[in-house]
C-alpha cells in the first residue's frame, strides 16, 4: 500500500531499547512489560504505554525433566537446586517468576543454558535440559499433550502485558501511525487466532 516507506527493525532488551526511544533513534518499541519494571530502565514517566495483548507466562520442563528431577516436589527449595535455560545472562524472568509464587527470588541459579529466544528456550525443555519461562500460548500443544509441564503453586500464574510504547508528548508521523495500527492489529490477530485473546 505505501512501497516508498522503509522500515528497520532493532531486536534488545528495554536497557538498549528505552534510551533509543528516548534520544530519537527509534519511533516506538513494542515492551514486554515485565521486563520494563528492572532498575536498569529508569524512569518510565516520559513515555505513553498503549496495551496490545497480554500472555500468562509459566514456569515449565519437560514430563522426563520432571519425573526425574521434581518428581512432585513443588517448593522454593527444590527449584532453587534445578537447572535452568536463562534469556541473554538476563534472570529477570525467572526471578519475577519465583517472587510471584514464593515472595523471594532465587539465589545461585544453576543457569546451565542461554538463548536469546523463546523458541530456543522451548527446544532446550523439550531436550530435557533443564526448566524455563515460557508464554503458556506458544506451548499450548505440548501442554495438552503432556510432553511439557507447566509448574504450579497456589498462588496465581503471571500475565504480561506487551505494549507499543511510544514518547509521550511526541507527535507521530503519519508513516508511524499507519505502521503501529498494523502492527498492533496483527498481533491481536494472531493471539486471538491461537486462542489468547482473554488469557
Amino acid at each position: 500500500m505505501y512501497p516508498d516507506v522503509r522500515f528497520f527493525l532493532e531486536f534488545g532488551h528495554p536497557d538498549k531499547l528505552l534510551p533509543m526511544l528516548r534520544e530519537g533513534r527509534i519511533d516506538f518499541i513494542l515492551l514486554d512489560e515485565f521486563l520494563a519494571k528492572s532498575p536498569y530502565s529508569g524512569s518510565l514517566e516520559e513515555f505513553l504505554f498503549e496495551p496490545v495483548v497480554e500472555e500468562e507466562v509459566i514456569l515449565a520442563c519437560s514430563r522426563e525433566y520432571y519425573q526425574t528431577h521434581i518428581k512432585g516436589e513443588i517448593s522454593y527449595s527444590s527449584l532453587s537446586r534445578q537447572n535452568f535455560i536463562s534469556y541473554t545472562m538476563d534472570r529477570q524472568f525467572l526471578n519475577e517468576w519465583c517472587k510471584a509464587h514464593f515472595s523471594r527470588s532465587f539465589t545461585n541459579v544453576n543457569s546451565v543454558m542461554t538463548v536469546d529466544n523463546h523458541e530456543a528456550v522451548v527446544s532446550a525443555i523439550m531436550h530435557n535440559i533443564g526448566m524455563g519461562i515460557v508464554t503458556t500460548h506458544r506451548v499450548m500443544e505440548e501442554l495438552d499433550s503432556g510432553v511439557m509441564i507447566k509448574i504450579e503453586t497456589s498462588r496465581p500464574d503471571i500475565i504480561n502485558t506487551i505494549s507499543l510504547v511510544q514518547i509521550l508528548n511526541k507527535t507521530p508521523t503519519l508513516a508511524e501511525k499507519l505502521f503501529s495500527k498494523f502492527l498492533i492489529e496483527r498481533i491481536q490477530s494472531l493471539t486471538a487466532q491461537s486462542g489468547q485473546d482473554s488469557p
